[in-house]
């Protein structure tokens, strides 16, 4: 059976576009209130707290799913019956690795056998290569969906190889997630963010006018993780930062596919 050609020009054109982002940032700044204000999302909420970590969001009246084992999670990614949806979510990946997939882990036998630590639900250091590949499953059938993807994860540092004359390099910011996924989630996706919150003054004159301001880092500053594949060659055809402000609609996902359909169309 010969190979079905595909051409690139078809990703863009006629309704094609599909946005696959991954979002990372402390709790608490906006995550979930992105996710909602994608087209048509159906959410898998693995956060805790009251409708799986949706309180925030009750007022827009979206749907959801709780996951409570890895088949569900599998059932989800898989997307079967989720046709209606224009966007799937996996809000709170962070958490639903330290319970779900880790729960799921460690149903696998060591070649070295039990420990007293692992009886008790606490993952081995050869456990989290298992973590790791589970994850990378979910997430890779997941993306295979012809929707839009959105995947939340909280963030978390890393200390990279030392080398050269830096004997202590200074820790890295990226995706909360096990093992090699901390920096192989960035691969699978076309576009990782970074929830980032700076000072500002609404009034230059005046120090009391001083407030923080939730933006985006949409490129990698050598510090924190963050890309995009929206690109004319090397160039990078969003802003490094976006602020995110739900009122104005700027950093909102329509943001993102709004100037994603006009740069890449062109």
């Amino acid at each position: 059976m010969a190979l079905k050609i595909h051409n690139t020009s078809a990703l863009t054109q006629n309704g094609n576009l599909r946005l696959k982002m991954l979002i990372y940032g402390p709790s608490g700044m906006g995550k979930t209130m992105f996710c909602s204000t994608a087209p048509k999302p159906i959410v898998l909420a693995c956060e805790t707290g009251h409708g799986g970590g949706l309180l925030s969001v009750a007022g827009t009246g979206i749907d959801y799913v709780v996951p409570e084992t890895y088949t569900d999670m599998e059932l989800f990614c898989s997307g079967n019956g989720f046709e209606k949806y224009d966007t799937m979510v996996i809000d709170g990946m962070s958490y639903a690795t330290d319970t779900i997939i880790k729960n799921h882990a460690l149903t696998v036998p060591r070649r070295g056998g039990e420990s007293a630590k692992r009886a008790m639900g606490v993952p081995e250091l050869d456990d989290y290569g298992t973590l790791a590949e589970l994850e990378r499953r979910l997430l890779a059938r997941l993306l295979q969906n012809d929707k839009n993807i959105i995947v939340t994860c909280l963030m978390d540092f890393y200390q990279p190889a030392q080398g050269g004359n830096d004997p202590k390099p200074e820790k890295s910011g990226g995706p909360d997630l096990p093992g090699s996924m901390r920096l192989g989630s960035s691969a699978m996706f076309d576009i990782v963010l970074k929830l980032h919150t700076q000072p500002k003054l609404r009034d230059p004159k005046n120090p009391g006018s001083r407030y923080y301001q939730r933006y985006w880092l949409t490129d990698t500053d050598g510090k924190y993780l963050a890309k995009s594949r929206v690109r004319n060659g090397v160039t990078n055809l969003f802003p490094t930062e976006v602020p995110f402000d739900l009122d104005s609609g700027e950093g909102t996902f329509k943001y993102f596919f709004d100037l994603a359909s006009a740069k890449v169309s062109k």
